[in-house]
């Protein structure tokens, strides 16, 4: 019920406490920001003060409606506003292939490419940082586009012979098996 904090596909999970309150069922409900509601799992804990356990998962971002109703009446504060922001990505489901991550094959001023494959790692940006033969990062232009179906192209050209580290992220983390080295021949 915190308004920030909770994530998409994350469980939300928090208590609910009654001893103070008599008899009555505890209740939940979640509207999502599209309007669908849902009814949240209460679980009675049996303690001493009375208190059920509310878990719900949220599948879209936005702004969620938490009314708690204890014996058929809104409790205090209820409806929670709840904002529920975008899972990051998980960058070990992302795969880099192409030309342009062989170790050995491309050459100084011509264009080489690799792909970038973010299906199923969530919510993420992708970047790529080349880094040349001198250290600098600023030599080798870089195109990123999205090709649709999670794929991102990633063309550039190399400008110096030598060898290049190749740094590709995902939600701001590396990719498995970044940094690539890719050696450029004259």
């Amino acid at each position: 019920v915190e308004a920030r904090g909770n994530m998409v596909l994350k469980p939300a999970e928090f208590l609910v406490e009654t001893v103070e309150a008599g008899m009555g069922e505890v209740l939940v409900y979640v509207e999502d920001p599209e309007g669908h509601t849902e009814e949240a799992r209460v679980i009675p804990n049996n303690d001493k003060n009375r208190t059920y356990s509310v878990v719900y998962l949220p599948k879209v971002e936005g702004l969620h409606k938490v009314k708690v109703l204890f014996a058929g009446q809104d409790i205090d504060r209820s409806p929670f506003m709840v904002n529920v922001s975008k899972a990051m990505g998980d960058p070990t489901r992302v795969q880099a292939r192409g030309p342009g991550l062989q170790p050995m094959g491309n050459v100084g001023n011509k264009p080489t490419y690799f792909d970038i494959y973010t299906a199923g790692a969530g919510a993420g940006d992708v970047g790529v940082i080349i880094v040349d033969s001198n250290s600098r990062r600023d030599t080798v232009e870089i195109v990123l586009e999205n090709r649709g179906d999670s794929i991102f192209r990633c063309t550039y050209v190399p400008v110096l012979e030598g060898p290049h580290t190749i740094y590709v992220t995902f939600a701001g983390q590396q990719i498995p098996r970044s940094p690539f080295t890719v050696s450029i021949s004259e």
